[in-house]
Order: C-alpha cells, then structure tokens, then sequence
C-alpha cells in the first residue's frame, strides 16, 4: 500500500505530459491533468474546484 500522494512518487512530470499527449480516452486525460495538478502542488479539493469533477 501508498502512503498518502505517494502513487505518483516515482513519475514525473515528462512523463506524465508525455502520456497525456498521446491519450484519447477523455476519463483518462482528467486523470492526467489532475495528476499534472497534483505533482505542481495542487491539493485535491482545490483540483475539484478549478477542474470541477473529484
């Protein structure tokens, strides 16, 4: 098990933007913007707020 925020511990911010670039599944590109969110220091509720979905 993670602990808290530490499942994107081992990626980083290339790769996620790397990933995005080439994705066509619009559930998964939310998923990439919020990681990309995330890894800049977004929490979680202040993503839920600017993107509108959890």
């Amino acid at each position: 098990m993670t602990t808290w925020g530490g499942k994107l511990d081992s990626v980083d911010e290339e790769q996620l933007l790397a990933q995005l670039r080439t994705e066509t599944d619009g559930k998964v590109i939310k998923r990439f913007i919020s990681a990309l969110l995330y890894r800049q220091g977004q929490s979680p509720a202040k993503i839920e707020k600017l993107l509108g979905f959890p």
